[in-house]
């Protein structure tokens, strides 16, 4: 048996608990320690305690669409300053990467990565020189896709056109001939044909 003084103590401690509880927003709760009503540890909330990996997961989500927004994605000045305008190639990088004679913030040039292919380790040898023969010094057309304008690391993705007048791309091109694959993770307008274009050169070099 509680004695009065001591059981108008423990009347208050609950009081005081529940009136802390009831001033706070529905979704967190205060734990208290049993010694003091005083004292409570860091507000952690329900939903985060009780789905641990789907909080983590969104918190995920949320990093990785900032990184989007601030190295690749799409930007607006990328459309007025580069799509479907003449540039001259400066220089090969890589079979699917070249620059242009045209300033990229604090670059002198700018680096485009032609959208939707993926160069062949085993055809590199053979594929720069390609590459380099075909587009250093030459002024060529760049046709930005609509959904993305930049890589993750900073590239300007670009279809690039040997004639502003020419229907296909030299980035097909590189495909149809063996130089590189179609890239399955790029998503772009021409995805389906590039696809199209790699089985088929794949048929052609395996008949040879």
């Amino acid at each position: 048996m509680l004695s009065r003084a001591a059981g108008k103590h423990a009347r208050g401690v609950r009081m005081a608990t529940r009136i802390r509880r009831e001033a706070m927003p529905p979704t967190w709760q205060v734990q208290m320690t049993a010694a003091s009503v005083g004292q409570s540890k860091v507000y952690v909330p329900r939903w985060h305690r009780r789905h641990p990996l789907a909080a983590s997961t969104i918190g995920l989500a949320i990093v990785l669409v900032i990184l989007d927004h601030v190295r690749g994605g799409r930007h607006e000045d990328d459309e007025a300053r580069h799509h479907d305008r003449d540039f001259r190639v400066s220089r090969v990088v890589d079979v699917d990467t070249i620059e242009i004679n045209a300033p990229d913030g604090h670059e002198p040039s700018t680096r485009v990565r032609l959208v939707g292919i993926r160069a062949l380790d085993e055809a590199r040898q053979s594929a720069l020189p390609f590459v380099e023969r075909s587009l250093v010094g030459r002024n060529v057309n760049l046709v930005l896709p609509p959904a993305r304008t930049r890589a993750p690391d900073g590239r300007l993705l670009a279809y690039v056109y040997l004639d502003r007048n020419d229907e296909s791309t030299f980035n097909a091109r590189l495909i149809s001939e063996g130089y590189a694959r179609a890239d399955p993770a790029a998503d772009h307008p021409l995805s389906g044909e590039f696809a199209k274009l790699e089985r088929r050169a794949r048929a052609g070099a395996a008949v040879r």
